[in-house]
């Protein structure tokens, strides 16, 4: 059986560090070669760090829609 490799403080710290600057679980994963989001967030919970809200990626992709056809709309007006 494979033992768990340990986090240490320095990839905790740096965690914290980017959650808090915004980063991205996942891309707080790759920046500190941890390979579990459980595991970020065992960090976040057991320092007390609030969960961000999720965020809906369709609300974000229909927002930029919305401006291409504003844009295109525009456009068309003005032929």
């Amino acid at each position: 059986m494979a033992r768990r490799r340990s986090i240490t403080l320095d990839q905790e710290s740096r965690v914290l560090s980017l959650y808090k600057d915004g980063m991205a679980i996942k891309e707080i994963m790759k920046d500190t070669e941890i390979k579990s989001e459980q595991t970020i967030y065992r960090i976040l919970d057991s320092n007390g760090v609030p969960r961000r809200p999720k965020v809906n990626g369709v609300k974000r992709i229909l927002v930029m829609i919305e401006e291409d056809v504003a844009a295109i709309m525009k456009y068309a007006y003005h032929l």
